[in-house]
């Protein structure tokens, strides 16, 4: 029997993974915390019922952890790690997969021991209440190795597949971790500050002016980082997603709707870092960082 996953997150995309990896007898475990283990009654898919997915808390392992999906907000992150370090060995796996950049690196410097692998999907959930997810669409899960160095990696994108949530080992995770970010950049932002779906993006010509300018200084940060080949024609890539999900709300405006702390220093605020380690001006990328974090940050 393969080895089973503890999932940490159980928000939309890890919720549903969950769910489906439960569906293929997999045994997954959700890893919660303590009031929302005291709450927890299973998984309820949108359409399909209860999914009785097992669920634990850090205080209740009892052994170490071989295999770890992390699916939780990039800010969260390192303080959900905290209590299961000590369950950390030699050969535990971890997959990362969240929005933004920078969390796997901090990762790795307080974990050296572990497997790091890094993900992407464009699976589409959206989360109804704290255990109720509706699913938005079947998409492609890509994970590679941090290092590109682990030869179990096949094994583990194997392991983490099922028929209703395939997932592939990629050799160019690094490419399109950055190319999402990108992409992010240029839409989870504006849909904040014009306050609007994606696809509406398009229609405002200032959103439309703001998405270029986005593009421009992100293609100038990736060319003096030699990754020019990971976003080639930027901004038609940025604009055939914001029409390709067009009736999509951004997991960004999600969060300042819900009065919830974004995910924006992972997205533009690690551009903007990047940019400046560079001495590379991004103006219209600050601008907008300093925006969301100014205006939407909750108190």
């Amino acid at each position: 029997m393969a080895e089973q996953w503890l999932i940490l997150g159980a928000g939309s995309i890890g919720g549903l993974w969950a769910a489906r990896l439960h569906q293929a007898l997999r045994a997954p475990t959700l890893l919660l915390k303590e009031d929302a283990f005291a709450d927890y009654r299973g998984l309820t898919i949108d359409g399909e019922g209860i999914v009785p997915v097992a669920a634990a808390t850090p205080s209740q392992l009892n052994r170490p952890i071989d295999r770890l999906l992390v699916c939780c907000k990039s800010y969260q992150t390192l303080d959900a790690l905290s209590p299961l370090a000590p369950y950390f060995h030699n050969e535990t796996s971890l997959v990362l997969v969240q929005n933004g950049l920078g969390i796997a690196e901090e990762i790795k410097a307080l974990y050296p021991r572990i497997k790091l692998y890094c993900g992407t999907t464009t699976a589409g959930a959206n989360r109804l209440d704290r255990f109720t997810i509706r699913p938005a669409g079947e998409g492609e899960t890509l994970i590679g190795a941090f290092d590109g160095s682990v030869r179990e990696l096949k094994t583990i994108a194997d392991s983490l597949s099922c028929e209703a949530f395939p997932v592939a080992a990629s050799d160019t995770i690094q490419a399109l971790l950055w190319r999402k970010l990108a992409i992010n950049c240029a839409i989870n932002p504006l849909t904040v500050r014009y306050r609007c779906h994606n696809g509406e993006l398009l229609d405002i010509e200032a959103a439309r002016e703001d998405m270029a300018a986005i593009c421009s200084e992100f293609t100038e940060v990736s060319e003096a980082l030699g990754r020019a080949d990971w976003v080639p024609n930027l901004l038609a890539t940025v604009t055939q997603v914001a029409e390709q999900t067009g009736n999509n709300r951004s997991s960004m405006l999600q969060d300042v709707e819900a009065g919830q702390r974004t995910e924006i220093e992972a997205i533009t605020g690690y551009l903007c870092r990047e940019a400046k380690r560079l001495a590379i001006p991004t103006p219209v990328n600050e601008s907008l960082f300093q925006e969301v974090v100014s205006t939407h940050s909750p108190h």
